[in-house]
């Protein structure tokens, strides 16, 4: 399956490509039928993960101003070590957990969504993920409340 290239490159998940050998599948997720953050994050964490097999899960979050200085909130409370980059009109965070920090998951979407919504707490971003496991890996690229793209990978060995 054709690769969105820009999306892969954004990502900087080479090492996904490297390790899926190249076989892939993509799928988009339409949202709009679930009416409450809950539900959709729920949806997201039932259908793409599972959660004790994760070996490792890389985030890229791309935050808009005014919102820059509001990522420092996850920066503290998770303790995050993040390389920050420049972004037209505002900052790209990539950071990295070893396994796979349900608590940061939720509440990073609960902010993403909220923002779409106008609901407190919230932030302006667009939230990338992979997820890696030993014999695969999955990168959602949550665009905001109403859907997601799924990029599933998968090892010839």
């Amino acid at each position: 399956n054709m690769i969105d290239e820009k999306i892969w490159s954004d990502l900087r998940l080479e090492e996904f490509l490297i390790r899926a050998q190249q076989d892939f599948l993509k799928s988009r997720i339409y949202l709009d039928s679930l009416k409450d953050v809950e539900s959709k994050i729920n949806f997201i964490l039932n259908n793409n993960f599972t959660p004790e097999n994760v070996v490792y899960t890389y985030y890229k979050v791309i935050v808009w101003e005014p919102s820059v200085s509001d990522f420092n909130y996850f920066i503290n409370k998770f303790k995050l070590v993040v390389v920050t980059e420049t972004v037209e009109e505002g900052c790209m965070f990539n950071f990295s957990t070893v396994g796979f920090d349900i608590n940061l998951f939720n509440e990073l979407l609960v902010h993403h969504f909220n923002y779409e919504l106008a609901l407190d707490p919230l932030l302006n971003c667009r939230v990338q993920v992979g997820i890696g496991y030993d014999d695969r890996f999955n990168v959602l690229d949550i665009y905001d409340d109403r859907g997601y793209f799924v990029y599933q990978g998968f090892s010839n060995k």
